[in-house]
């Protein structure tokens, strides 16, 4: 768990971050680094949580490979210095090579089947409780329904910056395959379109 804390008055703002992370679940280490400077010379600082990185590559390094090209250079207002810092993410390529994209979508795509998969189990534990069997047509029903409600609940929610339908229907095509292999993996024998 993490504590942020943010003080703001007329005379300037004070920003205080623990330094606890959790790693496996259950190991607590207090070295993590939550705040960090955006730029060396002006008052610019960002505080993380969550998730330590962006596609793998710790924000953290991202943060100093940042400061590191942005110099002395000062901007008028504080969005500016955000919207250059994501500028500056979208046109590194390099820091997310294609094979660390590949495993990062792995990873999450694992993790939501994994996940899907459960919940359906949950879906189906009443009937399997009763020893009662359950057809394979009822379990493709129900799980149906449960994608249904999932693909509701996320259609509802905006896109992120920077991304749209044709965004979407982009990374769809392009991660088709990946997205079959992995739910043949995890739904095995389930036979869902």
């Amino acid at each position: 768990m993490t504590a942020e804390v943010i003080i703001l008055n007329s005379s300037g703002v004070a920003l205080a971050a623990d330094s606890a992370v959790t790693i496996g679940g259950t190991k607590i280490f207090n070295t993590a680094i939550k705040l960090l400077a955006l730029s060396k010379t002006q008052p610019v600082g960002v505080m993380v949580y969550g998730n330590a990185g962006l596609i793998g590559v710790p924000w953290e390094t991202l943060i100093k490979l940042y400061r590191t090209q942005l110099k002395n250079t000062r901007m008028d207002k504080l969005e500016d210095y955000s919207d250059d810092f994501m500028k500056f993410i979208a046109r590194r390529k390099d820091l997310f090579p294609d094979a660390l994209e590949r495993q990062w979508v792995d990873g999450n795509l694992f993790r939501y089947y994994t996940a899907l998969r459960e919940e359906l189990l949950a879906k189906l534990q009443p009937g399997l409780a009763t020893g009662t069997p359950i057809a394979n047509e009822e379990v493709v029903k129900i799980f149906a329904e449960l994608v249904d409600e999932k693909h509701k609940q996320l259609s509802t929610e905006a896109y992120a910056e920077g991304m749209d339908a044709a965004f979407e229907k982009k990374s769809r095509k392009h991660y088709l395959k990946t997205f079959k292999e992995f739910q043949d993996g995890v739904f095995q024998s389930l036979k869902i379109e």
